[in-house]
């Protein structure tokens, strides 16, 4: 059907009759509710109702979209596969796969077209690319928000996202900043976009309200479900006995409405069979077999159970059955409980013991104890089991570190002002390290049982001392911590212990059930199946305090605990000495900023990126062009730097550029984040303070490259300079430094440095500018090391997550002074120098420049060179490594844990003279062979030693198919190689003789292991417990023939030794 274009003058009073109408009950026409006649005298195919500007978007006959006033006549000639109503004036239509909004005249509002639109809302409106990612656009459609795995519309000035870094929850404001910046929670599990002042969201105890500033209006209170409040009401259905209640904005309850009893049958029915999940998934986790293989041969009881656990957790959306129903596979939620370092699997394996299930099953003699359980100390159970101690403190630290985030703007002031601080009970350190950076004097102490010390990692300002709640001395202090520790016990044992702290203050973190807000009932009855303990009211806490002479100073709510200050009067002396410990530092992440404007390099930056400027390359084969920004990359992904993930900050009109180049890109650990405006190179690091989660990170300039002058990269010399000379968690900076020219001294930033340096990795920066002039340069910077140079900054920075800290005030002086310049980085910097915690690192090498045409033409002519490769032999080792990942075991293997693996090997050797009068002192003669015997060693967390020996003919992949290869396989407990109190020989036979029905075949030696398990005993023996891996894989490939005088035992003993 066609229709003529007419163009109307506009009468203001005559032609608002389309705001007086509906869509007709078949949907096909528009009808006036002042007369319930018909608008106009066409029908369509579909009607939608009126927008302002008084058009409606309609389907015709032949399936054609477009839009109509109230006359029914269309009013553009455009035509659309789908349209939709006007809002803020912008209609989204579609036209094949494209989308995109139009203005009332059929145009469109912008170039841009996307995969899906939303409607516009104050400006703003929510879109998605062809890459699944959303973002926000304005009217114009210039990007305002985003990446994010999700973007809702706006409404009262907010928008709901979801984070594609960490799959959380958070609501921002019309320019894109997080709404919730200056509350102590930000992210959330769910999240709904605000309706009069108030949203819903969800954590991980439930669904609550919170107001503009993200502030709990429950104060803690948790629901299974709620609606969005009507005139000062809201409906909401309780988590304990999930009755729904009317409620007010005090959260009093006005009134209850009782459920039906078919609901009520139902809910009884399903906490009946709740724990049927809970078994499946300890029996799963339990399988000795693979969940993954597909066996329609077998019909055993072991493989139907295998069968039948591998519906349920397919059910359950761990495992995915393939296309040819062949294999399974892991889901990325299963991979949580595959992945043997997931913190996830420990804490489901860790609930699932049968320590902690027997305890609710009254079958069970453990249950009949319930009259004398205040004497059970399941801790002293656990302390006999090495690995069942490693997964308690894996749980336990986990909770820690979640719930104890940011805890210290929470904690009293009296703690600050203490000289030293006792963390009683504390673990491996989680409270002490997270308030450890806001201690500047104090002496921390962490206390804890022997087994549980033992696996903590050192810590420069921590003391990690043995002790015990009950007996022994305790360390005199005027500030303690108990910190979930007294729940744990029943109110005799809380007195007691209670009555031996040494201080003046005490502060407990623990929980108060209340009545109103959550009563902690599960929890409370575990705890009293297991320790004959509960958790507590506040007067019931009161009463405690008060017969120990502990008065109570203040309390303050903080993540679903209550911190309560006490102070005696009188506090006990008690002294024990101290000994310090240190813990390693990880630097996983690299930043790259690219969103500058690249002004000294226009035009050509204005069409390009300076990170995509090409290198030219050769080798002796081709001659290859490749993007500045590839050569970066494969100088921070190499085996040796240990980076695992990249993030580029970028300018939303680059953002189709890097979706578009590393769509195929190799490496899947790289994302993005956008910076709206270009406000300099500390604006850009601020960005990625979400993604860094206080971490120590790596910052590159983007528009510099690298050559190193030995068999290091320069990004490798400054990560081994920083790890092996820093060991504080996260406080220092380590800056890389090279020489520079008088020439070069106003492009870049100068550093001074002591005089005495001792080590030219790792030394004291002590004054730093950016790009001074000469003149100041040689008054001030010149060094006196090396002639007539300069220290400069490299371009590559591993700097702690405090920086961010310093980017934020320095952010502020700049407002408060009302300064108009950008954020610059460098500042920041200094600031941690003058806080004492910036060191340099000199970089054996050159960098190039490409920021100006300049130096970018130095920098092509100096990476345009034919690159020399260093003659390499084809090794021994080269030859079985491809064997480990072409068979299917023993990648399999190795990939349950992510621990490096580390490999050597030892060549068999002939006896040409000398025998064994070595042994009497005696010279010998001994000549390697070219068999070799080869050992991949890698830790794991499964408190076995899994072995796997491999022996063939000839080590090769190409001809492995040809070769028959002898393979054996044998676990040994960890424990085995820990308990002193036989000797290993005696350990191992024991163990042997009780294994005897799983013992190998006949041409399988029964003692094969005992080379390698001698050698591991001997080395654990000389290493420091607190270091003690939990578990080891250990692949073994030989080619050396065994029991024919060549000394093969002699061989793989030496490799396990060297790896």
């Amino acid at each position: 059907m066609l229709f003529r274009q007419v163009n109307r003058p506009r009468n203001i009073l005559y032609r608002l009759k389309w705001t007086y109408s509906r869509v007709s009950s078949c949907g096909t026409y528009h009808i006036c509710l002042n007369t319930e006649q018909p608008l106009y005298k066409y029908r369509f195919k579909n009607v939608l109702p009126f927008h302002s500007p008084g058009l409606a978007p309609v389907l015709d006959q032949t399936g054609i979209a477009f839009h109509i006033n109230e006359h029914g006549e269309h009013v553009y000639s455009q035509r659309f596969d789908r349209t939709f109503g006007f809002y803020e004036d912008l209609a989204v239509v579609q036209k094949a796969n494209h989308w995109y909004h139009i203005t009332a005249q059929g145009s469109p509002a912008y170039r841009s077209v996307w995969q899906w639109c939303g409607n516009f809302q104050s400006n703003r409106c929510p879109v998605r690319d062809f890459n699944l990612k959303y973002y926000h656009i304005d009217r114009v459609g210039r990007i305002v928000s985003g990446p994010h795995s999700y973007a809702g519309d706006f409404r009262e000035g907010s928008a709901v996202i979801r984070s594609s870094i960490d799959g959380l929850f958070r609501a921002i404001d019309e320019n894109g900043d997080f709404l919730h910046s200056s509350s102590k929670t930000t992210s959330f599990f769910d999240l709904d976009i605000y309706h009069k002042g108030l949203a819903r969201a969800r954590d991980e105890n439930g669904w609550f309200f919170i107001d503009r500033a993200g502030v709990d209006i429950g104060e803690g209170r948790r629901y299974r479900q709620i609606e969005n409040f009507y005139n000062g009401q809201a409906l909401v259905q309780l988590l304990h006995d999930s009755s729904r209640c009317i409620i007010d904005e005090q959260h009093r309850i006005l009134a209850r409405l009782d459920n039906c009893q078919d609901e009520n049958r139902t809910d009884i029915e399903y906490i009946s069979k709740s724990y049927w999940p809970s078994f499946a998934l300890k029996i799963g986790l339990d399988q000795k077999t693979n969940l993954l293989q597909v066996d329609h041969q077998s019909n055993d009881d072991k493989s139907k159970l295998r069968e039948q656990i591998q519906h349920v957790w397919t059910e359950l959306g761990f495992l995915k059955l393939s296309s040819d129903k062949k294999t399974f596979t892991v889901t990325d939620r299963g991979r949580l409980l595959f992945d043997r370092n997931s913190i996830t699997r420990d804490r489901a394996c860790y609930w699932l013991r049968d320590q902690h299930i027997s305890a609710w099953l009254p079958t069970f003699d453990f249950q009949n104890q319930s009259s004398s359980n205040s004497n059970i100390d399941v801790f002293s159970d656990i302390a006999k089991t090495p690995d069942l101690v490693a997964l308690t403190q894996r749980v336990l630290n986990s909770y820690a570190d979640q719930d104890w985030h940011g805890i210290t703007s929470a904690l009293p002031k009296a703690l600050f002002r203490a000289s030293s601080i006792v963390d009683l009970g504390g673990g491996v350190g989680a409270l002490l390290r997270e308030i450890s950076t806001h201690c500047v004097n104090q002496r921390l102490i962490c206390i804890d049982r022997p087994e549980v010390i033992r696996l903590a990692s050192t810590h420069p300002k921590i003391e990690f001392l043995t002790g015990d709640l009950f007996s022994g001395a305790l360390p005199s202090s005027d500030f303690y911590l108990l910190s979930r520790v007294l729940h744990d016990w029943p109110d005799e044992k809380v007195k007691l212990i209670l009555n031996r702290i040494p201080a003046e203050y005490l502060c407990i973190i623990e929980r108060e059930v209340d009545l109103h807000i959550n009563q902690h009932a599960l929890l409370s009855l575990h705890m009293f199946l297991l320790h004959g303990a509960k958790e507590r009211t506040r007067q019931e806490w009161d009463t405690l305090f008060l017969a120990t002479n502990w008065s109570v100073q203040s309390r303050v709510p903080f993540s679903g605990h209550t911190i309560t200050l006490a102070k005696r009067d009188t506090p006990i002396k008690d002294i024990l000495p101290s000994t310090f410990a240190r813990r390693k530092t990880c630097v996983r992440k690299v930043v790259l900023p690219i969103a500058g404007l690249g002004m000294r390099m226009r035009p050509q930056s204005t069409i390009l990126p300076k990170a995509f400027l090409p290198i030219v390359q050769s080798n002796s084969n081709a001659w290859k062009c490749r993007p500045v920004l590839d050569l970066l990359l494969k100088e921070i992904f190499t085996k040796e730097t240990d980076i695992e993930q990249v993030l580029f900050v970028i300018a939303p009109n680059q953002l189709h550029l890097f979706q578009s180049y590393f769509s195929s890109y190799p490496h899947q650990s790289i994302d993005y984040i956008l910076q709206q405006s270009p406000k300099g190179f500390g604006h850009a690091i601020l960005q990625t303070e979400q993604y860094i989660d206080d971490e120590p990170f790596v910052v590159m300039l983007s528009d510099h490259l690298y050559q190193s002058n030995n068999n290091q990269s320069c990004l490798e010399q400054l990560l081994n300079a920083y790890r092996q000379n820093i060991t504080g968690e996260s406080v220092m900076g380590l800056t890389g430094v090279m020489k520079c020219s008088i020439e070069q001294v106003s492009e870049t930033g100068l550093l001074k440095s002591n005089l005495n340096i001792k080590n030219k990795h790792f030394f004291e920066i002590t004054d730093m500018i950016e790009k001074p002039s000469i003149e100041v340069a040689l008054q001030h910077y010149q060094s006196r090391l090396f002639d007539n140079t300069f220290l400069c900054q490299a371009g590559i920075d591993i700097l702690p997550p405090t920086i961010f800290d310093q980017l934020r005030q320095h952010e502020k002086t700049l407002e408060r002074e009302n300064i108009a310049t950008e954020l610059g980085l460098r500042e920041a910097m200094n600031s941690l120098r003058q806080n004492g915690q910036l060191r340099g690192c000199l970089l054996d090498g050159n960098r190039y420049d490409i920021g100006n045409p300049k130096e970018y033409y130095r920098t092509f002519r100096a990476f345009a060179f034919e690159e020399k490769k260093l003659l390499q032999q084809t090794s021994a080792m080269s030859k079985a490594w491809p064997l480990v990942q072409h068979m299917d075991k023993l990648r399999t293997l190795f990939s349950l844990s992510k621990k490096p693996i580390y490999s050597a090997s030892a060549p068999g050797r002939l006896d040409v003279m000398g025998g064994f009068a070595d042994y009497s002192g005696s010279h010998v003669l001994q000549y390697p062979i070219a068999q070799n015997t080869h050992a991949f060693v890698q830790a794991s967390n499964t408190n076995t030693v899994h072995m796997i020996s491999i022996q063939t003919d000839c080590i090769d992949c190409e001809a492995i198919s040809k070769n028959k290869l002898t393979v054996w396989e044998r676990e040994i407990p960890m424990n085995l190689l820990l308990d002193h109190t036989n000797t290993l020989r005696q350990r191992l036979e024991n163990w042997y003789n009780q294994q005897q029905n799983s013992m190998p075949s006949n041409d399988e030696p029964i003692d094969w292991p005992n080379y390698i398990v001698g050698i591991l005993s001997q080395l654990l023996d000389k290493i420091d417990g607190t270091v003690m891996p939990i578990g080891f894989n250990i692949v073994i490939i030989s080619d050396v023939p065994c029991n024919k005088g060549v000394a093969s035992s002699a061989a793989l003993e030496v490799a396990v030794a060297r790896a």
